[in-house]
């Protein structure tokens, strides 16, 4: 930040070229900083009810977030949303083919909230946020008791059939599927609790 305030100085003092330099410099640094439009701005989170929240994600009303958030919008530049149920992640707030399909149906809803209020923050003009629990059905924090019965063996199972760690699934299996299904969708991602997960293959697949 500092370096940028002495070349705005600079293009003030010196000669038209210089000028160009530094709108050339900008240009450059903005692609090179995909997070520019954070730098000053502020965001909220919103937690939304997960399949392990029982009728919660059915009942949700979508609107009626949206009408909490509009009053935001002059300030409020992004909303941060869940993928997984918080910090636990057995259970998720969109569908998940894979976990549906060798895991446990109880893990993944039918409806697609996330994708629902994604879309609807985006036509409010918020960038949108992903939050992920990194340990994913691994559940490598531990509690068990928060996961569907047998669920965990499953994946370490399918994970171990398809030739990679269970970290590595998570990230190339769970992140690469909602990460393809909603592309530019997405301004960013957040991994929480990141030492349980792959950290390479997060960053590359999301």
């Amino acid at each position: 930040f500092f370096f940028l305030l002495l070349l705005i100085q600079n293009t003030h003092k010196d000669t038209h070229n210089n000028a160009l330099d530094f709108v050339q410099i900008e240009q450059k640094m903005a692609e090179d900083n995909p997070a520019k439009w954070m730098e000053g701005n502020w965001g909220v989170r919103f937690l939304l009810p997960a399949t392990g929240n029982g009728k919660k994600l059915d009942q949700f009303n979508v609107e009626n977030v949206m009408q909490q958030l509009r009053p935001l919008k002059s300030t409020c530049k992004w909303v941060q949303i869940n993928a997984s149920q918080g910090a636990n992640g057995a259970y998720y707030t969109t569908p998940v083919s894979v976990l549906s399909e060798h895991v446990s149906k109880e893990s993944v809803p039918e409806r697609d909230l996330f994708g629902e209020v994604l879309d609807a923050l985006l036509e409010e003009g918020f960038k949108v946020i992903v939050y992920f629990a990194s340990e994913g059905p691994t559940k490598r924090k531990g509690h068990e008791e928060y996961a569907p019965p047998g669920s965990i063996k499953k994946w370490k199972d399918y994970c171990t059939s398809r030739n990679m760690t269970y970290e590595e699934g998570v990230a190339k299996l769970v992140v690469r599927e909602i990460s393809m299904r909603y592309k530019r969708k997405i301004s960013g991602w957040w991994f929480d609790h990141a030492k349980y997960g792959d950290i390479k293959n997060l960053a590359k697949e999301a």
